[in-house]
């Protein structure tokens, strides 16, 4: 018989038993389950990995002086949500990123990439790499998505910060290696 009918002999008896077809309910709650699950952990805040550190939940990224240079609308989301200030060597305001998108500056010099688990932003003049997030598996227990992240930033009043997954030109970052932070006012504060 096709579908569930007929299949074999029991074992303990000669009666034929018949193959019990699933539940779609069952099917239906859990998949329902699934996405619920997935629900909540895209929910959760991600950590930015930068410097050897983790930082969850941060007003901003990096900042100098009250000024945030770095920030994530939603950490939640972070790849999608990036703020960032481009200054020239000269302290002076050249690009701006607003949620994941250039909005000042020039196109063809600051090349911006972006998908849904990376986002690159390049200074084509100059072939330097600005700015780099890339949305990785989690390696610290209170988070649990993960965004990897690499700067190269002039800052204005503050000079040069550059900064990877694992170090940081910031002596602070440096001396606070393999920390996790929640809910601080900026990550990094440049003086």
């Amino acid at each position: 018989m096709k579908g569930g009918g007929l299949v074999k002999k029991s074992l303990m008896s000669n009666r034929p038993y018949l193959r019990r077809k699933p539940s779609p309910m069952r099917n239906f709650l859990f998949i329902g389950l699934l996405f619920s699950d997935l629900g909540l952990a895209a929910q959760q805040p991600c950590a930015a990995h930068l410097g050897g550190s983790w930082y969850i939940n941060c007003k901003s990224l990096v900042s100098h002086h009250g000024q945030d240079v770095v920030t994530f609308s939603d950490w939640t989301d972070p790849v999608a949500t990036v703020n960032l200030d481009i200054y020239s060597t000269k302290g002076v305001l050249e690009a701006q990123v607003r949620s994941g998108k250039l909005v000042k500056g020039d196109p063809e010099r600051f090349v911006l990439k972006s998908g849904v688990a990376e986002l690159s932003l390049i200074d084509d003049s100059t072939d330097r790499i600005i700015c780099v997030l890339k949305k990785v598996a989690s390696t610290t227990k209170q988070a649990t998505c993960q965004v990897d992240v690499w700067l190269d930033l002039f800052v204005r009043g503050a000079g040069y910060f550059h900064c990877d997954p694992e170090s940081s030109t910031d002596p602070t970052m440096e001396m606070m290696r393999s920390s996790t932070f929640t809910g601080m006012g900026a990550a990094v504060t440049l003086e």
